[in-house]
């Protein structure tokens, strides 16, 4: 399992319109994953109303995305070619693990 403190996020990303997604890098241990987040992950979970502000919503809450893609790669559910892809339905698991701490700081275990 890969440590927290091994996963970083350099600045950059892209817009994939023919995969629905927004893709940005991490680097875990010196090595290049490509993340995915797909379209409907960014409008349900990130605050875009549509097409046309997909990147901005991205781009505002890239924290949360990183997040994701940290819990992702640590769970080891990458696809076969080596992508972390995050969908709506990744967030609703978190969402009860912060409901489950009732308030508390669980920020450590995203860091």
């Amino acid at each position: 399992m890969t440590s927290p403190s091994d996963i970083t996020f350099p600045p950059e990303h892209h817009r994939d319109s023919a995969r629905g997604a927004i893709v940005f890098p991490a680097l875990v241990n010196g090595q290049t994953i490509t993340c995915v987040i797909l379209d409907a992950a960014v409008q349900e979970h990130l605050g875009a109303n549509g097409q046309d502000d997909l990147e901005e919503a991205f781009t505002l809450n890239r924290g949360t995305a990183e997040n994701m893609a940290r819990l992702v790669i640590r769970a080891g559910n990458t696809t076969e070619n080596g992508e972390a892809v995050i969908r709506a339905e990744d967030f609703f698991p978190i969402n009860r693990v912060i409901e489950a701490f009732d308030g508390e700081d669980i920020s450590e275990l995203l860091e």
